[in-house]
């Protein structure tokens, strides 16, 4: 029982060689069924004759006047009574087979008189990655014969005859030896076909890298360069949605290409098809491609973003249809480019070539900058390619489609700008010192007022790879400390170059002042602030009663108080330690912020106590 989701297998009879209808070459194909109609018509005639010869000459004056059967007349001509007698015998003998009536060096396989051994040398000299050319190889061959090394008795035409019928009959095996296996899978084996009309817009898309074939100004060394172009392509719409022209080779680019394809369509892709072989690697970090491995550098930030990532085969253009627009985008775009210099050396424009000096005189071949490549890419790209019928969209327009199935995209796939720049942004941590932040890699220098607080500290830098004019600076688990731009050296004697303008120097310095400045009036209002706040508190504060350390109280009693004589007075401004037996209590503590007692310049009067003079010039005080 079949149900009706599934289809029954259709099981066809095993046919063997003999019961496969020989097929014929179109040109012959007519010509057969005609002779094939006159000779049913003639049977039908026959059978109204009692005389046999009478039939064959009624028939043949009918045939040759046109009346019979005028098509076939017009086709082939005359034909004597001979020749219709044995088509119509061939033709009843083979029951009635219409092929059998066409020419006969057409149904029979024709040979050559070649030998083996001409052959077997041929094709060693043919089969070969050298690409030999048939003309080359039957020469060789008739040199060797020449000389007695090979026999070879077949004209030079037969040879080549030969030898065109085994390529045509054997492509398989020419095309692999001569061209190598690459060739072969994209140009002879079959590929799996697909049906893209189960994509919907949004559901992959495919990224892969193209170096133009015209010339751009490298913004970092001024010269003239074929630029690495990454672009996403969505594949359901045929419509590119993001790209990125790589300065510097690095797997930034990559990520920035598909920021821009985000923020150009509004949402994220399910798949992100991306080629991690050497074909794609090689492309983008040349001599050193063999140390990345972009399935472990970028799989992790599109895996923040929701998005699956498939790494294709290398080698295998058939699996990524972006190479078709490549294709594309060089035959419309890049050659109306005025820098264009070609896919290859074979395909250089003529004025490019050795001592071409008269065409140079008509070619401005001025190279263009980033920028306005980056603006006639993408008028091409939604101007003109994006509103031609695409063949494989059914004569849709790809950017009306790109814009119809976008409409489809679920909210979360939506992604806002911000989150993703703060998810795509280059993140790297950097130590602050007096001059800023240092990117060795880009060798450049940021700076702001706002890091002088935070010199000596690392610091969690983010950034775009594409606009390095200023730099997100965070600390402390992503707190945001400042944007900080980027520095211009100077340079380090202008009295050398008078050309050179000073007076960003001067400003530069003034600033260095300023802040030094602004240091300064910020530590005294914050000491000051300090003291007001601390103005209430003592450095060595009362201790608790039951919580000292030290207790000095004497064991027994003191004596009461008795009136002291002159004599113990004068003792006592003369004893500087502390008598535990005095009368200053000792559990009193010490006040450090106490300020000590100055002596005044008014000078004391003397005691009118005569008594109280002359004990004092006793003991020596004046």
């Amino acid at each position: 029982v079949v149900s009706r989701d599934e289809k029954p297998e259709i099981v066809l009879p095993a046919q063997s060689p003999a019961d496969i209808e020989p097929e014929l070459p179109s040109k012959y194909e007519k010509s057969a069924r005609l002779r094939a109609s006159f000779c049913e018509k003639a049977i039908e005639l026959r059978k109204n004759y009692k005389k046999k010869s009478l039939f064959w000459k009624d028939i043949t004056d009918l045939y040759n006047s046109g009346l019979l059967l005028k098509e076939l007349f017009e086709l082939e001509g005359k034909k004597s009574e001979r020749t219709i007698r044995r088509m119509l015998k061939t033709y009843l003998e083979n029951d009635r087979d219409y092929t059998v009536l066409a020419p006969s060096y057409i149904t029979k396989e024709r040979g050559r008189i070649v030998s083996e051994e001409e052959k077997n040398y041929l094709l060693k000299l043919l089969l070969n990655d050298n690409r030999v050319s048939i003309g080359s190889a039957i020469r060789k061959l008739k040199q060797l014969s020449a000389g007695g090394v090979i026999k070879s008795e077949a004209s030079a035409m037969t040879l080549r005859r030969w030898a065109c019928d085994w390529r045509k009959n054997h492509r398989d095996i020419w095309t692999l030896r001569r061209e190598g296996e690459k060739y072969f899978s994209e140009n002879i084996n079959k590929t799996i076909l697909r049906d893209l009309s189960l994509l919907s817009v949004g559901d992959v898309w495919i990224a892969d890298g193209h170096v133009l074939n015209f010339e751009v100004i490298n913004p970092w060394s001024g010269k003239p360069k074929r630029m690495m172009m990454i672009m996403f392509y969505d594949w359901a719409s045929r419509m590119p949605v993001g790209a990125s022209i790589a300065v510097t080779e690095n797997s930034e680019h990559i990520s920035a290409a598909l920021r821009n394809a985000i923020l150009r369509t509004g949402y994220t892709p399910r798949v992100v098809y991306l080629d991690n072989g050497k074909a794609f690697r090689s492309k983008l970090f040349h001599g050193n491609w063999k140390s990345h491995d972009l399935e472990s550098e970028i799989g992790g930030l599109y895996q923040r973003l929701g998005i699956e990532v498939v790494f294709a085969k290398p080698y295998n253009a058939k699996a990524k249809n972006i190479e078709r627009f490549f294709r594309t985008f060089q035959e419309d775009f890049e050659r109306y480019v005025e820098s264009f210099s070609g896919s290859s050396v074979a395909d250089k424009p003529a004025r490019m070539m050795r001592n071409e000096k008269w065409l140079q005189k008509f070619s401005r071949n001025e190279p263009i900058s980033v920028l306005e490549a980056e603006r006639l890419i993408d008028v091409y790209v939604h101007k003109l390619y994006g509103k031609t019928p695409h063949r494989g969209l059914s004569g849709k327009k790809p950017i009306e489609v790109l814009t119809e199935g976008g409409k489809n995209i679920p909210p979360a796939r939506r992604i806002d700008s911000r989150r993703l720049n703060y998810l795509m942004l280059k993140r790297e941590i950097k130590k602050i010192n007096s001059n800023g932040i240092y990117l060795g890699r880009l060798k450049l220098w940021f700076w702001d007022e706002k890091l002088v607080s935070h010199v000596g500290q690392a610091a969690i830098i983010k950034y775009d790879f594409f606009n390095l004019d200023y730099i997100l600076v965070y600390y402390d688990k992503n707190r945001f400390i400042c944007k900080a731009k980027v520095r211009q050296l100077q340079h380090p004697m202008l009295k050398l170059d008078k050309k050179l303008n000073g007076e960003f120097l001067t400003k530069e310095i003034k600033q260095i002042k300023r802040i030094q400045k602004n240091a300064r009036k910020l530590a005294e209002e914050e000491m000051k602030r300090i003291d007001e706040a601390t103005a209430n508190c003592r450095f060595l504060p009362e201790p608790d009663s039951d919580l000292r350390l030290f207790d000095d109280k004497p064991l027994l009693k003191p004596l009461p108080k008795k009136k002291k004589s002159l004599e113990e007075l004068a003792m006592e401004s003369h004893s500087t330690p502390l008598d535990p037996s005095s009368s200053v209590d000792p559990s009193t503590p010490l006040r450090m912020t106490e300020a000590p007692l100055k002596m005044t310049k008014k000078k004391e009067e003397k005691p009118k106590n005569t008594e109280f003079e002359e004990l004092l010039k006793n003991i020596g005080v004046k």
